[in-house]
């Protein structure tokens, strides 16, 4: 079994995490109100967005943030739709696919530069290879990237789709619900290993990249309205130069980043937040997304018919916005 699959981090067992919001520092500076949503629940790898109201990466740019957890795909996007909220987070490929059915957003960066989608088991469980896979029971959240891609990475493997299900939950829940033994793998990231073993205490984690089989594909973008993109493209740039200096910073010192991060949700474990922002570093950067991959991610994802006919990059992307905030 590769390293690659076998990213494995923090041996503490931490909770299902609760869902919270945050406003802002300890002393809130005026600035414009914003409210960001998370692509993935409280998860640990979605509490990025708590250390930059730490460090007050937003609030020195005039922004007064409030975060939100979010839920992946469509659930984002009709938040987006229904004015809850300006900002998102979501994974790259339920961006291009969204643009079929929702119009009114564009991603302005990208947070990971290649898919970390993966299955995710756990010894024991007779799945040592991708293929292993087949005809098993699967969980993932509702129109989750994993469950809308999976398809393409069966074929690609070697295995009918068809024959496995899928249990769909909420993302807090799907470790648990893996530990459980009422799946035997769930989807998220391969970086997600530390958390699904510390659910799981005693067993080790395994995760199966789809990146391995599939390629040109990024991996969490972020998404803005195109009533922000149109009305105050200043406010989209200052938050994309924020959100950067975020996530550089939870990658650069992730033990500061995960202590942030239990004083301000504290049920969440810390060191399942360092480790995974531990593995996280090599994907992060640049932020800006290159108009040649997204020509052939689109092209990769039109395949698997998951993007619509004559989709263009400037349809899904908002090439500008880290450019002019100086984002690299």
């Amino acid at each position: 079994m590769t390293t690659r699959r076998r990213l494995i981090a923090g041996l503490l067992a931490t909770p299902v995490l609760a869902a919270c919001s945050d406003t802002g520092t300890s002393s809130p500076a005026a600035g414009t109100k914003a409210t960001f949503l998370t692509a993935y629940g409280t998860t640990p790898r979605e509490t990025y967005a708590w250390v930059g109201l730490a460090k007050g990466f937003f609030s020195e740019v005039g922004i007064d943030l409030t975060v939100l957890p979010g839920q992946p795909s469509d659930a984002n996007l009709k938040s987006l739709a229904a004015g809850k909220a300006q900002f998102a987070s979501l994974d790259y490929v339920s961006a291009i696919r969204g643009r079929t059915n929702f119009a009114d957003y564009r991603a302005i960066m990208a947070l990971q530069n290649a898919t970390l989608l993966s299955m995710i088991t756990l010894t024991g469980r007779g799945i040592g290879k991708p293929a292993d896979l087949a005809g098993r029971t699967l969980g993932a959240a509702p129109a989750a990237a994993t469950q809308t891609l999976f398809p393409s990475y069966a074929r690609a493997v070697g295995f009918d789709p068809g024959s496995c299900r899928f249990v769909q939950a909420p993302t807090d829940q799907l470790p648990a619900l893996l530990a459980s033994g009422r799946v035997d793998a769930i989807g998220g990231y391969a970086t997600d290993t530390a958390n699904v073993q510390n659910a799981a205490p005693g067993k080790t984690a395994v995760a199966f990249p789809y990146g391995e089989f599939i390629g040109d594909l990024y991996g969490t973008v972020i998404i803005a309205t195109s009533g922000v993109l149109t009305s105050d493209p200043g406010l989209a740039q200052k938050f994309a130069s924020a959100m950067a200096r975020t996530v550089r910073f939870t990658v650069d010192q992730p033990e500061e980043a995960g202590r942030l991060v239990q004083q301000r949700l504290p049920t969440v474990k810390g060191a399942v937040v360092t480790a995974i922002d531990r593995n996280l570093k090599p994907y992060v950067g640049p932020f800006s997304l290159d108009p040649a991959k997204v020509t052939r991610g689109i092209a990769v994802l039109q395949a698997a018919g998951l993007a619509r006919a004559g989709l263009k990059p400037d349809d899904v992307i908002d090439f500008g916005v880290t450019t002019k905030a100086g984002v690299r």
